[in-house]
């Protein structure tokens, strides 16, 4: 054999036994953790084995590489040695997902590189690792029944509440009910198919009723993500309200009378009512207070007929009662006292309005129109001494039918729970209603006359400049005094009128000096009308006495004029007597 050919042999063999060499001594790497298709969260062990079967081609280091699963983006990146540097087959790191990696799915790529002279490199990967540090999450929303704040009243009841978790799965929903008063009862919910809506059923009747139970939430994902922060609570409540009635019956000609009712409940402390006569709605109360006495008036009138009458309260959980029935007989004018007022009439009505019928009962008188004309002046007179109020006037902008007007005298007792007794001392307190036609949008000019007996500002050392009308704001929910004008007096009463910013309660009480300016002025015009007559008396004497004295310094002279010229005259009569006779000389 040639040289040449024997050359060629000996590098065709160095060739091949470098390749063995090679694929002999660095074998493929084995991924341990993390695995495929996992879940993780907190602390993650990366680890990767290397099987070698030849030292001098052992591995020296390992690259983890961390890819959004999605758009392939390189996320983090780690590398490292040997565990052992004599034994380059196991290379591991323990690294803290909270720390470095967001929650989310990635693909895991490792790159070995080998200890030879010239660098060689085995990839691999693992797909979908899955990190999630993230517990369930339960919103505010997702009490979906009863609800965040409901009311149960049924015995059996169905929880649904909506968990969702940001990567994995919930595995496991556990609710717990407690309201305090029993035992804590647990119970596992499973989950609707398809959805992220979770039930469980509890049989409420062991549970005492009560204004606020809690249910807490006990919510975990595929890694053990705990959620169990979440508390919602809601109310047991299975008995109904009490209503009563106060009114024994109500006759009357008015046609849309006033029902006076209370409810009472242990949980409540409002309810919805409405008034129903012969099982008609008539009118309702959405806030009706927890033991309050409450009027509901008629909201449309009523022919002349006897009408049975309920009232039905409804309490936020939706329990119902009826009150006790009573009947209410409404009358003609005929069989009792009314007072009518035409157009025509100047009292009791609005000018050219259509006609008025008033009704007054010991604490209240009611004014009803069929009209009131666009740009008239309604009035409303009342002669009640139980009642503070003698006049109401208010200006009308645009036609209104069927309006009414009620005026009711008020103890401090009968005041609703949101109105507050004034602080000031006080002499009396009512209310002025109205129908739903009157709003403050069409009322304007609204004059209130009231009186004041006499003897109650004696007893409290007042005077009365020093007595004010009262307005309770319920927006503000405070009173406001009114400025109040003094109007006159008689032997029994002051009276007093002020202009009001709306209908609501009034109290009148003690006051700040609201009427110096007008007594002032009367007083002004009286002491100007005696100082006008006084000057004129005194004008008058004054003038008098002057004639007097100028006639009496004249007098003498007078006198001696007189006596000069009575002298002179008697001289020249007695000089004429004394001459002697001539006689006349006869002519021939």
């Amino acid at each position: 054999m040639k040289r040449k050919e024997l050359l060629s042999i000996l590098m065709l063999a160095v060739t091949l036994s470098a390749i063995f060499v090679f694929a002999e001594g660095f074998i493929s790497p084995t991924a341990v953790s993390p695995t495929e298709n996992s879940n993780h969260s907190g602390d993650l062990l990366l680890n990767i084995t290397v099987d070698v079967s030849d030292t001098a081609a052992n591995a020296t280091n390992v690259t983890f590489v961390f890819l959004n699963s999605t758009t392939g983006a390189l996320l983090y990146n780690t590398t490292i040695g040997p565990a052992d540097p004599l034994i380059n087959d196991t290379f591991n790191v323990t690294i803290s997902t909270t720390s470095v990696l967001n929650d989310g799915n990635y693909n895991l790529t490792f790159n070995v590189t080998n200890s030879t002279g010239t660098t060689q490199l085995v990839n691999d990967s693992i797909t979908n690792v899955s990190i999630d540090n993230e517990a369930p999450i339960i919103a505010s929303t997702s009490f979906n029944n009863p609800g965040q704040g409901g009311n149960v009243s049924n015995d059996t009841v169905v929880f649904n509440f909506t968990i969702t978790d940001g990567v994995t799965d919930v595995i496991e929903v556990v609710f717990n009910l407690s309201n305090g008063t029993n035992n804590d009862v647990l119970k596992a919910a499973s989950r609707i198919d398809g959805t992220t809506e979770w039930n469980a059923t509890f049989n409420m009747s062991i549970f005492d009723e009560i204004s606020s139970t809690n249910i807490t939430i006990h919510a975990n994902d595929s890694v053990l993500n705990l959620n169990n922060s979440e508390v919602f609570n809601f109310t047991i409540d299975r008995t109904v309200p009490l209503v009563n009635i106060q009114n024994s019956s109500i006759s009357s000609t008015d046609t849309t009378p006033t029902v006076t009712f209370n409810f009472t409940d242990s949980i409540f402390n409002q309810a919805s009512c409405t008034l129903y006569l012969d099982g008609t709605s008539y009118g309702s109360n959405a806030t009706t207070l927890n033991e309050t006495a409450t009027d509901i008036t008629v909201n449309s009138a009523l022919a002349v007929a006897s009408y049975t009458a309920q009232v039905n309260c409804t309490d936020g959980s939706g329990n119902v009662n009826g009150s006790n029935e009573i009947t209410v007989t409404v009358s003609s004018s005929s069989s009792t006292t009314t007072t009518t007022t035409s157009s025509s009439s100047g009292g009791g009505g609005a000018t050219g309005s259509s006609g008025a019928v008033s009704t007054t009962s010991s604490t209240s008188h009611k004014e009803i129109w069929n009209s009131i004309n666009a740009d008239e002046t309604a009035n409303v007179e009342i002669d009640n001494e139980n009642i503070a109020v003698t006049d109401i006037s208010f200006d009308i902008s645009e036609t209104i039918w069927g309006p009414w007007i009620q005026v009711k005298s008020k103890e401090v007792e009968d005041l609703p729970s949101t109105v507050t007794e004034l602080d000031e001392l006080t002499n009396s307190y009512f209310f002025v209603d109205r129908s739903r036609t009157l709003t403050d949008e069409v009322m304007e000019n609204i004059v209130v006359d009231f009186q004041v007996e006499k003897t109650w500002i004696d007893a409290n050392n007042l005077k009365t400049d020093t007595v004010a009308l009262y307005h309770f704001d319920e927006e503000a929910s405070t009173w406001e005094m009114l400025d109040t004008l003094f109007s006159s007096e008689d032997s029994d009463y002051v009276y007093y009128t002020a202009s009001v910013p709306s209908f609501s309660y009034f109290a009148v009480g003690q006051g700040a000096a609201s009427t110096v300016a007008v007594e002032a002025e009367e007083t002004d015009v009286e002491e100007t009308t005696t100082v006008t007559e006084t000057v004129g008396e005194e004008t008058e004497m004054a003038e008098g006495v002057v004639a007097k004295e100028e006639s009496s310094s004249k007098l003498p002279y007078i006198i001696g004029a007189v006596l000069i010229v009575l002298g002179l005259g008697y001289y020249l009569m007695n000089r004429d007597s004394a001459k002697p006779a001539t006689k006349k000389k006869r002519r021939r």
